[in-house]
C-alpha cells in the first residue's frame, strides 16, 4: 500500500515536471536577445539545398555553414570590429547555439570572428 501511494505522488511529480517543461520551452521562444560585452548574436546562413548541378540535398546531409549575418552587437563596442548587417565568417565550432523565431542563431565572441564577407 505505501508503495501505491509513493508511486501516485511520483507520478504526480512527474507530471508537474512535465508541464513545466512545456512552460519554460513556450518562454524560450525569445525574439529580443541583446549580446553583453564582446559578444555578437549571428543568424546562420542556411546551407544550400540544390547543388551547382541541380540534385537536391537531403536535410540530413547538409553541412552547418559558419557564415552568418550579425544581428546584433554587445555594449562593449570598442572590442568589436563587426555591424549590423555585415556577412561574417566565424570559427566552426565557435559559440552558443540560440533558436529565434524557428531560425538558427549564434552567440560567439567577436574575436571567434575570422572575416568580413563583402559582396
Amino acid at each position: 500500500m505505501k508503495f501505491q501511494v509513493l508511486s501516485k505522488y511520483i507520478d504526480l511529480i512527474l507530471h508537474f515536471s512535465y508541464i513545466y517543461i512545456i512552460k519554460l520551452r513556450r518562454c524560450l521562444k525569445m525574439k529580443n536577445i541583446k549580446p553583453l560585452a564582446d559578444r555578437v548574436l549571428i543568424k546562420i546562413k542556411e546551407a544550400e539545398s540544390k547543388t551547382t548541378s541541380g540534385l537536391y540535398i537531403p536535410e540530413n546531409a547538409k553541412e552547418k555553414t559558419n557564415i552568418g549575418t550579425v544581428i546584433a552587437i554587445g555594449s562593449n563596442k570598442e572590442d568589436i570590429t563587426v555591424k549590423v548587417g555585415d556577412t561574417v565568417l566565424y570559427e566552426k565550432y565557435a559559440g552558443a547555439a540560440v533558436r529565434i523565431e524557428d531560425k538558427e542563431h549564434l552567440i560567439l565572441k567577436a574575436k571567434e570572428i575570422i572575416a568580413i564577407i563583402e559582396e
